[in-house]
């Protein structure tokens, strides 16, 4: 899924110091001498943005705090649905990120980026490990998130990354039903006792 979660959500947690998680493996060709008829997968972002309307957007609000240090970071993320076909669609990423104390603030020009509608399973994978937001991801559960008055059944994934600064917990929720399907992320760096939460505050649907 990161393909999915890849995604820039996570700017907040690496402007706190708290390191990117892994993301799941991203589509790749074939290397040299590797053969070209692997089994192809569906790209689950691909998947997922096909079903809503040019136009769509979701915005995310990432606040990344620590219980040792006063103020809090916090991003924005934008995505934009600009494009479908039968071969890809483009979304759109804006990101804007500032500092609860006013000594930084950068608006960040937009990004395109493309999801292929399918793309050959690498060596050593299976479809399963991009069905999930990291290789390394387990399902514990499902719950319905409400977000902006209307219900979301997301499924929880958790995790633990490794970070410079010592082990990550990641919990994710996560539909089909929601543009760029993550509902909720949480994330916590004992080490140095951060947290960051991801979650979604505007969704538009022409």
């Amino acid at each position: 899924m990161r393909t999915l979660l890849a995604a820039a959500t996570l700017t907040a947690a690496a402007v706190a110091g708290c390191g990117r998680p892994t993301p799941a493996p991203a589509p790749a060709p074939a290397a040299p001498g590797e053969p070209t008829n692997r089994p192809l997968v569906d790209n689950p972002d691909y998947v997922n943005w096909k079903r809503f309307p040019l136009g769509t957007v979701v915005k995310r609000k990432i606040v990344a705090s620590s219980e040792v240090t006063d103020g809090t970071t916090t991003s924005v993320e934008t995505f934009t649905l600009r494009e479908v076909t039968d071969r890809e669609v483009t979304v759109e990423r804006q990101n804007t990120t500032e500092r609860s104390d006013g000594s930084y603030r950068a608006d960040n020009p937009p990004e395109l980026r493309k999801y292929v509608r399918r793309f050959p399973i690498p060596a050593g994978m299976s479809a399963d490990d991009f069905a999930r937001p990291a290789r390394t991801a387990r399902k514990t559960g499902e719950e319905v998130l409400t977000v902006l008055g209307k219900p979301y059944k997301a499924e929880v994934y958790e995790w633990t990354d490794r970070t410079e600064a010592g082990p990550l917990a990641v919990k994710v929720w996560v539909s089909g039903d929601m543009p760029g399907r993550i509902v909720r992320q949480v994330m916590t760096l004992p080490s140095l006792r951060n947290k960051t939460v991801d979650e979604v505050v505007a969704v538009t649907i022409p």
